[in-house]
């Protein structure tokens, strides 16, 4: 990795993790080591005078591989390859190799020191056994990062960076996300999976740790298409961010354990942890492979096993998002208005023609408005956008796994502007009844529901709410008077938010009161107090339909 060499003399111009967060490395906790090695232990059948091939391409410390080999009888034969970029690491592996031999393990192992994705493509030995936990960093110049270094070094660093970038383009086509921004995108956890399947033999095993990311998100569809189509995923593990498995990290986790055989079935057996790393369900579910194919290969775990066929059912009973902004009948639009960099150059308190109130993230609250724009957006030749003619729905883009709702979003007035911190939609039409009761299913459990299976990073993307299912227009139609409803939440009247929630569920989705139940209870801190006034609610709205049809 050449792009870190070269800045390693301006050291002590970064920041004291520079270089483990440039290079992704972040060590696996002792528990899910444990978990995924017994797993992968599960399901090898080997006879006791063969040799094991196992490879760690990323080892770090060797934590992995060494726990792995250590759940084995003594007397099992193993040929070990370590390779890392971090030679501390790579020492202490070592030593640990050593260690095991002196207690009279059978190992013949060697090890790499230096650059493994470019050692994959030039390696021509197979393994039984692949184990690693690769490194998760994009490949992108963080400007924060490298404020304090020379012009000279900084231009150089990206230049090394797109290098690297272009490498794995053409090494890693498979890895590679489907759109890249600013030329930007490579993630170098899709890169390590990539190396992982290159490197196993046929009918051996994988056992590797991601970002959750990958088993949903918008970008990694080549890759996820090839693991659930030209392998047997065995296993997948889910870890919450509340679990705080990588330090201050904020990010779910999985592991996988996967066979390099193609199945007829697609099985996987799926352990969930709480934050405490206890497990809070497991089970076997079979996944349709048409449901694939129309949801971008994801596997929607994030909210928990028994909600997996909820989130079908919404998913096949609706109409995307996506779908509605094409339709030219329901004139839906959604985007984002102004870029906000360097955006303080275009504000002021000054509210000469042409000049708007001026919205950013921080605003906006569910159903409401945290604070009122004080100052103006006006920018030399600039014409508004003709959605800030009308009144829009506006939502937070900044949203953390960790949050209680990461939906946050409110309407903001006509003749306003919006910054990229948030997103907007509105009707062509100036619908603001349709817009209204399209806020209440935008706030809902149902739509957050949906949303939390595609998002992949810490931002409400518009790639992932154009994959949400919403009710047919027909039914937005016909419950109109949601608007009102809404109306009064945004007065601060927070008693109708569970009455919007529950005609949403219960007449917009025809989710039964089960399927309700087990929605919220995904949403892990909702109180017990909130969930009864849900459900309740829930069961009014039921009770006055049955009365109304005897």
């Amino acid at each position: 990795m050449n792009h870190l060499k070269d800045i390693e003399k301006y050291s002590k111009l970064l920041s004291d993790d520079f270089f483990t967060k440039a290079s992704g490395c972040y060590y696996t906790h002792e528990n899910v080591c444990q978990n995924l090695c017994l797993q992968l232990k599960a399901s090898i059948d080997v006879l006791s005078n063969e040799t094991l091939s196992i490879i760690d391409p990323f080892c770090g410390d060797g934590r992995l591989l060494i726990k792995f080999i250590q759940l084995f009888q003594i007397t099992q034969k193993w040929k070990v390859e370590l390779w890392d970029v971090n030679l501390s690491g790579l020492e202490f592996a070592s030593r640990e190799m050593e260690r095991l031999k002196s207690n009279g393990y059978s190992i013949d192992y060697t090890v790499f020191h230096g650059d493994s994705f470019k050692k994959s493509i030039t390696h021509d030995c197979k393994f039984d056994v692949v184990i690693t936990n690769p490194p998760w960093e994009n490949i992108k110049p963080d400007i924060r990062e490298i404020k304090n270094l020379p012009e000279h070094a900084k231009e150089s660093y990206k230049l090394e960076l797109k290098k690297l970038d272009g490498f794995m383009e053409l090494h890693f086509p498979s890895s590679q996300p489907l759109k890249k921004f600013a030329g930007w995108g490579t993630n170098l956890s899709r890169v390590g999976m990539d190396v992982c399947n290159g490197l196993v033999k046929l009918k051996g095993l994988i056992g590797i740790v991601m970002p959750s990311s990958i088993i949903a998100d918008s970008q990694s569809v080549t890759l996820r298409k090839k693991i659930l189509l030209d392998f047997n995923i065995l296993n997948i593990n889910y870890y919450p961010a509340e679990a705080k498995l990588f330090g201050k990290a904020d990010v779910t986790s999985v592991t996988i354990v996967y066979r390099n055989i193609a199945s007829q079935k697609i099985n996987p057996s799926i352990t969930r942890y709480d934050k405490n790393l206890k497990v809070i369900e497991k089970q076997t579910v079979e996944i349709d492979r048409k449901f694939l194919k129309e949801n971008s290969y994801i596997i929607p775990i994030s909210h928990g096993i028994k909600t997996i066929e909820i989130f079908y059912k919404l998913i096949s009973n609706s109409m995307a998002w996506g779908d509605y902004e094409a339709s030219i009948d329901n004139q839906l639009w959604a985007g984002r208005e102004v870029d906000e960099t360097r955006i303080g150059n275009f504000l002021s308190e000054d509210s000469a023609n042409m000049s708007l109130p001026f919205y950013k993230g921080r605003m906006i609250d569910r159903y409401a408005l945290k604070e009122e724009p004080n100052l103006n957006y006006s920018k030399v030749g600039w014409v508004p956008p003709s959605s800030s003619k009308f009144l829009r729905i506006a939502w937070r883009d900044i949203s953390r796994p960790s949050q209680k709702r990461r939906v946050m979003a409110t309407l903001i007035p006509a003749n306003s502007i919006s910054g990229n911190s948030l997103g907007v939609a509105y009707f062509k039409n100036g619908d603001e009844k349709l817009l209204k009761v399209l806020l209440a299913i935008f706030n809902s459990f149902c739509f957050e529901f949906q949303l939390r299976n595609f998002l992949s990073t810490g931002h409400v993307s518009l790639s992932a709410i154009r994959k949400i299912g919403l009710p047919p227009i027909d039914k937005l139609l016909a419950y109109s008077f949601l608007s009102e409803l809404v109306d009064q939440v945004i007065q601060n009247d927070d008693t109708q938010v569970p009455v919007i929630e529950s005609y949403v569920a219960c007449k917009l989705y025809n989710l039964s009161r089960a399927e309700y139940l087990l929605i919220i209870e995904s949403f892990s801190k909702v109180t017990a107090e909130e969930k009864v006034a849900y459900i309740r609610a829930f069961d009014e709205i039921n009770t006055t339909q049955l009365s109304l049809s005897v």
